[in-house]
């Protein structure tokens, strides 16, 4: 199979506000330490240690929340260097995507390439999963807050 880009995204059913409003709480049940930015995201078969809060402040910028970390498997091998962004993909929807960060993975390259893939997938199927499922605990008050900014 030919790829042709390494990024790999996900839709999810949140609008835009609300995804990152969630990607913000996912953020905060997950920090290490309160005096430390550093996060991690546990997959089944991916692990992601991130190293922000985050957040974008040009407006400019199409994503509205961006952040760079290492993902790696469950046992912590070395892993590659990855963007983690929440864009709007609709007015209704948003799209989480992971990429690969330098020259870590290149498309020609079979083996690294077939890890970094299953690793990626499972981590953005994950995250969207998460996502979503912080809107499903949030009451009525607290979702009508996030839909606010719609």
């Amino acid at each position: 199979m030919h790829r042709t880009t390494l990024y790999t995204s996900r839709r999810v059913c949140l609008p835009p506000v609300v995804a990152a409003t969630a990607f913000d709480a996912l953020r905060l049940a997950h920090v290490d330490s309160p005096r430390s930015p550093s996060w991690s995201v546990v997959a089944p078969s991916a692990v992601l240690v991130l190293d922000s809060a985050g957040l974008l402040l040009d407006d400019s910028a199409l994503a509205l929340r961006q952040v760079v970390g290492r993902l790696s498997g469950p046992a912590g091998r070395r892993g590659f260097p990855v963007e983690v962004e929440v864009t709007a993909w609709s007015r209704l929807r948003s799209e989480v995507g992971v990429r690969p960060v330098g020259r870590w993975v290149r498309l020609d390259d079979g083996w690294r390439q077939q890890r970094y893939l299953r690793l990626a997938h499972a981590l953005a199927d994950h995250i969207a999963a998460a996502l979503e499922g912080v809107v499903a605990t949030w009451g009525d008050e607290r979702a009508a807050e996030a839909l606010a900014g719609v």
